[in-house]
């Protein structure tokens, strides 16, 4: 029964704890488990929250009550959550320029083959493409590169 009292205690504690501290703990903190040894045996997890506090690391020992340390994590989770999906979508956004921008030089390098050229989004050059292609068909020139033709 005792035991009960103090592990409430705690709970309150380190609820209240992070709830007040909400907007640090948004940007980081996290439930940490570690295990002891002892003669030989592990013992554990053994569970904290661990944060930092004025460029120091700190932690709160949240014991080994699962109820306990599953609402800690499921709180850090749900204040975590949108800069977490903020960073995600930052990444996945790098990440689509970074293949766009691939694919483009890609597709430039092609256009550059054939005679064209790739400005911003617009392919230039087909004017002077098309006047080779009327030379060449008139026997004025030679056959243009990549044609085919003989």
């Amino acid at each position: 029964m005792e035991k009960q009292k103090i592990v409430d205690q705690r709970c309150r504690r380190v609820l209240q704890f992070v709830s007040d501290h909400a907007e640090s703990l948004a940007r980081q903190g996290t439930v940490v488990e570690a295990f002891r040894s002892k003669g030989g045996k592990r013992t554990g997890p053994y569970c904290y929250l661990a944060f930092r506090e004025s460029g120091r690391q700190r932690r709160i020992y949240l014991g080994a009550e699962e109820r306990l340390v599953g609402e800690v994590r499921s709180l850090l989770e749900r204040i975590q959550g949108p800069l977490r999906r903020r960073r995600f979508l930052q990444r996945e956004k790098q990440r689509v320029r970074r293949s766009h921008r691939r694919h483009k030089a890609k597709w430039r390098d092609e256009l550059a083959q054939i005679g064209l050229r790739l400005k911003g989004n617009e392919i230039r050059g087909s004017t002077r493409l098309a006047l080779l292609r009327a030379d060449w068909a008139l026997g004025r020139a030679g056959c243009p590169e990549g044609d085919g033709h003989g």
